[in-house]
């Protein structure tokens, strides 16, 4: 959260973190970050959702180089199909309040999110999986109003990250190696904001965890 929040005040962007609306009893937490999208995005023109085990990279980078008032929403993807972990919407269109409605409609359906979205978006790889005999009938319509990007835009992955890339993700990372290429990833963000000259206030301006604390789990 410390760099989100340097990046944040950097920006002059507001930054939430949404654990309060988390709901406990859906099968994987990740389905609550569309109740946090659609509760806070009526006050804003644009909202970048993040997760939590991304980190930006690029504090140069602002939401402004990657908005597109010709979409409601931006995806990032790869050769595995769309992502959900970092997006992009758009308020000041009632299509997107609806779409966020569609997709929390299918959280008992889904074991996660990205399936839904797979199949709300009918993407190549939901229709190579033989669909499940059922294409989303309005699919064409969302395809239409959402823009892709590839996913070094905003959304890239350890294995491919370059440096100037926005946003790395460690999605497919567990326990004490996330943690120790988190801490590497991390110190290289906060270095890249004090060498631009990026104001980052004291409360955030923490330092990346250490290796004991990596091992010993005592974050």
């Amino acid at each position: 959260m410390a760099n989100k929040q340097a990046y944040a005040d950097a920006h002059g962007y507001d930054f939430i973190v949404h654990a309060d609306v988390i709901d406990g009893s859906t099968p994987t937490r990740s389905w609550s970050k569309l109740l946090a999208m659609r509760k806070h995005l009526p006050r804003y023109d644009f909202l970048l959702y993040v997760d939590v085990d991304a980190v930006v990279m690029n504090p140069e980078t602002g939401l402004e180089d990657i908005v597109d008032f010709d979409y409601d929403q931006v995806l990032a993807a790869d050769a595995n199909g769309v992502h959900c972990g970092v997006r992009l919407v758009r308020r000041n269109t009632p299509w997107t309040l609806r779409f966020l409605d569609e997709l929390w409609a299918r959280e008992r359906v889904f074991e996660d999110e990205r399936r839904a979205l797979h199949h709300l978006y009918a993407s190549t790889r939901w229709r190579d999986a033989g669909a499940r005999g059922y294409v989303y009938p309005n699919a064409n319509t969302v395809r239409a109003r959402t823009k892709i990007v590839h996913a070094c835009a905003f959304d890239a992955q350890p294995w491919f990250y370059e440096a100037g890339d926005f946003i790395i993700r460690l999605a497919e990372l567990q326990g004490t190696v996330k943690c120790v290429v988190f801490a590497r990833y991390y110190a290289r963000a906060r270095a890249s904001m004090r060498a631009k000259g990026m104001f980052i206030a004291a409360d955030v301006d923490l330092p990346p965890p250490s290796a004991w604390t990596c091992l010993t789990k005592n974050a």
